[in-house]
């Protein structure tokens, strides 16, 4: 008594049956992934700071260039 064959039919078998190949496969997978990335791009960005402006802060007990070997510029900083 002999059936049908046991296993699946391949994807790509399928697909190039119902009328897609390999090519408009990733070319669609492509521009969906693109689509995806750009809708984020859309919406408006939410930062956690406050919207008051601040003055940076600087770092405790400071760090100068001399300290990592590099040279200082002959120009005060300001």
């Amino acid at each position: 008594m002999a059936g049908p064959p046991a296993g699946h039919t391949h994807f790509w078998e399928r697909a190039a049956a119902n009328g897609i190949t390999r090519g408009q496969f990733l070319t669609r997978s492509a521009g969906t992934l693109g689509a995806l990335a750009g809708f984020s791009l859309l919406a408006p960005a939410v930062a956690g700071a406050k919207n008051a402006p601040s003055s940076p802060k600087p770092i405790p007990g400071g760090l100068h260039p001399a300290d990592l070997g590099l040279p200082v510029p002959p120009f005060p900083e300001v």
